[in-house]
């Protein structure tokens, strides 16, 4: 198991602690539940949803992360929750540009979900050898 940082691909800061990467079999898919266990980062397309293709890097959203909601309410439509899967609505906490999409509302389960294009993935585990990965 892989340990992972991950940063702002426009002003490098880091978003998350070192977090744990899983695999599929650990995704707990219940609905107004978190997707993923806490501290712990996956890539998958293999959901029951749509996202748009660059939208594939899932962290648990009970991490503590350096982002912070966007400014225009309008991206956080939905009945119980942020819905929309179609808008940014994180931004970096230091430059402000958006990079995620949080999913909180009641029809299905919680996600923080990134945009693959806006940030760079570090693998942790080795801490002598630290490098920038793909995921």
């Amino acid at each position: 198991m892989r340990k992972i940082k991950i940063y702002c691909k426009n002003c490098y800061k880091p978003f998350s602690n070192v977090v744990s990467e899983i695999d599929e079999k650990s995704l707990i898919r219940i609905d107004g539940e978190e997707l993923l266990p806490d501290n712990s980062i996956i890539k998958t397309t293999d959901l029951e949803i749509s996202l748009p293709e660059n939208l594939d890097i899932f962290l648990s959203a009970n991490s503590e992360l350096n982002i912070e909601d966007h400014s225009d309410s309008n991206r956080f439509q939905g009945c119980c929750g942020p819905g929309d899967f179609s808008k940014l609505n994180q931004v970096c906490s230091n430059c402000k540009e958006e990079i995620a999409v949080l999913f909180a509302d009641c029809w299905l389960y919680h996600f923080l979900v990134f945009d693959n294009t806006k940030i760079i993935v570090k693998d942790f585990t080795d801490k002598k050898h630290i490098r920038r990965i793909k995921l």
